[in-house]
């Protein structure tokens, strides 16, 4: 499985891009970064086929409708499957119709052929070559949902939770997961508003020995023993040998590796 950093920052500190992350150049796990541009740069893709959003706050979603415009433009006469909480078809209609009109948001059903699904804790759904299981997280307001994703033609589980507190959810889902992406919004507890610090990582480094675990969601760049924090256009090829061996990396920026 191919991953693909677009946006590793927090909300607020511009240290990065806001959160987006690129799986086997095709889906797009959630679209907070200004997606078009940095999936050209990234990947050479103009357009991704598939949408997972974790959550509905706007550094997660805010380049959405520009992401939906850049489909359109692409004109590829297949359908654009947006995957996320309960809610997502009406959260996406306000979001779209708010920017841009409802004239706009017309247009985008017609041309990105929409379709949405829907998925909360322990729901499975499936899209191309991807199955996607949900699990229900805990962060601030709203609805949260951490997905366990696997691709037929990789051997590897990929976990990812955009922002959550530790919760039961979190512990599951790194239970379920060979590699588990997700944030560590503070450096130093407590980690406030339904966020994750670098004690909270520990904990979940020392409590899942064989699960490997990446960092992305900091306004500074954390640095835990034994999990890999991602930066923007970073490229990892997430296979079996990340689980007995070594990280094998594509680009190689800033890199804080397990020992």
């Amino acid at each position: 499985m191919k991953l693909t950093a677009l946006g590793t920052g927090s909300a607020f500190e511009g240290m990065c891009h806001n959160a987006s992350h690129l799986l086997n150049d095709e889906l797009l796990v959630d679209a907070g970064a200004p997606v078009p541009y940095l999936l050209r740069r990234a990947s050479g893709q103009t357009a991704p086929r598939y949408i997972l959003i974790t959550h509905f706050h706007g550094d997660h979603t805010g380049n959405l409708p520009v992401t939906l415009g850049l489909i359109a433009t692409a004109a590829r006469n297949v359908p654009t499957h947006i995957i996320g909480p309960v809610g997502i078809g009406e959260f996406t209609e306000r979001l779209v119709s708010t920017v841009y009109g409802h004239r706009f948001w017309i247009r985008m059903l017609e041309e990105c052929g929409l379709l949405f699904q829907e998925v909360d804790d322990a729901a499975t759904v499936t899209f191309g070559s991807w199955t996607c299981r949900g699990v229900a997280l805990s962060h601030s307001l709203g609805p949260s949902v951490g997905y366990l994703l696997e691709n037929s033609g990789d051997s590897v589980s990929l976990g990812i939770t955009g922002d959550t507190a530790m919760c039961a959810g979190l512990t599951r889902l790194a239970s379920m997961s060979d590699v588990l992406l997700t944030e560590c919004s503070f450096l130093h507890p407590p980690a406030l508003f339904g966020h994750l610090s670098t004690a909270d990582i520990a904990e979940l480094v020392h409590d899942h020995p064989t699960t490997r675990i990446l960092l992305a969601h900091y306004g500074a760049v954390p640095h835990v023993k034994g999990a890999l924090t991602l930066h923007d256009g970073m490229t990892l090829h997430l296979t079996e040998q990340l689980l007995g061996e070594k990280w094998r990396v594509s680009q190689r920026p800033h890199l804080h590796q397990p020992d």
